[in-house]
């Protein structure tokens, strides 16, 4: 069984353009400088970040680095453990989602606290709602495909997906997206405009797609209901923001 885990970084530097690689730096770099760039590109993009190690934890890492690059195979004891491996890596990171979950969920909670209560009302599920604009006596049903407008936010304001720039609504299934945006839109008629205060429970809850969404993060969405529809052209399912490369968590 061969070390091929590295390969896909390789691959990824090398596809950089050297102009592209050239106007990301302002002096000529050595060759052990640029070697050290690389070994912080492949760790940041190795998900290791994520497990938040002690020191020894990371040392016994590079260990295994060096190990590997200086055979062509995993050794026999590797090979038979790799469940083990990959079981470790799940822990730790369930570990820390655990932890920074509890951490955004109270920042949520003091969140709601501060909402103008006489406008924004909640449901038996814990959706917040503020419709901004009631739309038509139309109301959509999951089963019904939506064409709508959105911008998805984090309670401290960072965007984490959008539509607003393109010059068309996006469609989807209604009951294709997470729990908190489809109960949401069944809240405001056909043309209408509701803010939706989402909490994790409702959202991605402990297993967020990654990017700037952490685990127990509350969503704010603005939505725009623009059209109710009984057939799905060209579908697209929202909303799920990019996840980034593992590691950037």
């Amino acid at each position: 069984m061969k070390t091929s885990g590295l390969l896909p970084f390789i691959g990824f530097l090398i596809a950089i353009s050297p102009v592209s690689a050239q106007t990301e730096t302002t002096e000529p770099l050595s060759d052990l400088e640029r070697l050290t760039m690389m070994g912080e590109i492949i760790a940041h993009h190795s998900g290791v970040s994520s497990m938040e190690l002690s020191v020894e934890e990371l040392e016994a890492i590079a260990t295994g680095f060096t190990k590997g690059l200086a055979s062509s195979q995993l050794s026999k004891k590797t090979q038979d453990n790799i469940a083990q491996v990959q079981m470790l890596v799940q822990e730790r990171r369930g570990m820390r989602n655990e932890r920074i979950s509890k951490i955004n969920k109270a920042a949520a909670e003091a969140f709601v606290r501060e909402l103008d209560k006489e406008k924004v009302k909640f449901t038996e599920s814990g959706l917040g709602y503020e419709i901004l604009e009631p739309g038509s006596d139309k109301v959509a049903a999951l089963e019904d495909v939506v064409e709508v407008t959105y911008e998805g936010k984090l309670i401290d304001g960072t965007v984490f997906d959008s539509n607003l720039d393109e010059t068309k609504p996006v469609t989807f299934p209604l009951g294709g997206v997470i729990p908190g945006f489809s109960e949401g839109l069944q809240l405001v008629g056909e043309g209408g405009k509701v803010r939706l205060y989402i909490p994790s429970e409702l959202a991605y809850g402990e297993n967020p797609p990654g990017g700037v969404i952490e685990a127990g993060s509350m969503l704010v969405f603005e939505v725009k209901l623009h059209k109710i529809q009984n057939e799905l052209d060209n579908p697209i399912t929202i909303p799920t923001p990019k996840a980034e490369e593992p590691g950037e968590q």
